[in-house]
């Protein structure tokens, strides 16, 4: 087997692995220096998304699910400033698949620099979807800079994410790696990430590939070799028709033939339109987006429990689409973990300037909240 090199970037520091049959051959470190601009940036959960996404099309083909959420990455994926790096999509159920973002730069970047070097890069995965490659047990906390993510794992695959506050009593747990990467020593758990790029497929279906052109989409198939295959159809049965004997066995045969290479053109004509029809279909529900009506009291509830004690409510402003919160806490991003964790509500993003100000003696961050309702299903369940 050949040797397969792993690259991880976090924001603090970037590792690589080497590995052949599973066995570590090297492993190094190199801190980002904060005087330097960043030619390379983080992709672990610091700068990089992975979501559970809901609301798709029943559709069965992963490439036109895929193509859905590519086009309009801002439905399923919070924008931070940075254009988005749209990963492929893995399907979970009917309506339902696993998909990730990058920061463009990220990806861009790490594309530029492997190239520059003569080293092919297969693809770019975010770091918590393929830790379990590299860690045990069926929870991990994966930190990242200012940013802590708490994983589900089952068997090693990922089945359930979410955002933790920094400094709370689950941020502290310390990975357990795999036996193969416990040969680094005490700090063996800090390369997981790499070795987990090592070890990943070059089919992994959720990844980003700087640079590739969409040669795997479906094609097309021209209409005029459609029509020309129904020309000779018409044309052999008219000879059938009319040449007596062995004439017309072999224009039957002629006949026949020309079916047959007609079959698959057809059959991907009626395939292909029968994918746009439910794409369209899907798109059409999400621009006649209809939310049924929510009560305000019950909405209130649900976020006071969310919220963390130390956050504040400034104003609260709710309509048909969504609504925008004003809060004060002791940083930015925990009054958005917690909305994150709301059911009723999708893609919520900070606007405006975060700024600070004392409360009493403490000093806190204001911060502005948007977001918008989640479609509500036939049934009533959002």
């Amino acid at each position: 087997m050949s040797i397969r090199i792993g690259l991880a970037v976090s924001s603090d520091s970037v590792r690589m692995v080497a590995v052949r049959d599973e066995c570590i051959l090297w492993a190094g470190e190199s801190p980002i220096d904060g005087g330097i601009p960043l030619e390379v940036a983080a992709i672990g959960p610091a700068q990089a998304q992975v979501k559970h996404l809901t609301g798709l099309p029943p559709v069965a083909d992963v490439r036109v699910v895929a193509k859905l959420v590519q086009e309009s990455p801002g439905r399923f994926f919070l924008k931070n400033g940075f254009p988005l790096a749209v990963t492929g999509v893995r399907l979970a159920d009917k309506g339902e698949a696993w998909g990730g973002a990058l920061d463009e730069p990220v990806a861009r970047a790490i594309a530029d620099v492997c190239r520059r070097h003569r080293f092919t890069l297969r693809g770019i995965v975010p770091t918590v979807l393929v830790l379990g490659k590299s860690l045990e047990g069926e929870r991990v906390v994966w930190r990242d800079g200012d940013v802590a993510a708490e994983l589900t794992l089952r068997e090693g695959s990922l089945v359930a994410i979410r955002r933790l506050p920094m400094g709370s009593e689950h941020d502290t747990a310390v990975p357990t790696p795999r036996a193969a990467l416990r040969t680094l020593g005490d700090d063996a758990w800090h390369f997981a990430d790499a070795y987990a790029a090592a070890m990943t497929r070059d089919d992994e279906p959720v990844a980003a590939h700087p640079g590739r052109t969409a040669a795997h989409e479906t094609p097309r198939v021209p209409r005029w070799r459609l029509t020309a295959a129904i020309v000779a159809v018409a044309i052999g049965a008219l000879a059938a028709m009319s040449a007596p004997g062995i004439s017309a066995m072999r224009a039957t045969r002629s006949a026949e033939r020309a079916l047959r290479e007609l079959g698959p053109a057809r059959g991907a004509v009626v395939r292909a339109e029968s994918n746009l029809r439910n794409v369209s279909a899907a798109l059409d529900e999400v621009s006649a987006f209809e939310s049924a009506r929510r009560s305000p009291t019950v909405f209130l509830s649900q976020l006071a429990d969310l919220l963390p004690p130390t956050a504040q409510l400034v104003a609260v402003r709710l309509d048909s689409a969504g609504g925008n919160i004003v809060a004060l806490a002791s940083r930015a991003g925990d009054p958005l973990s917690g909305i994150e964790r709301m059911d009723v509500v999708e893609a919520p993003e900070i606007i405006g300037p975060v700024t600070r100000e004392y409360v009493g003696q403490q000093e806190k961050e204001r911060v502005t909240i948007r977001f918008r309702w989640r479609r509500v299903a036939r049934g009533g369940t959002p």
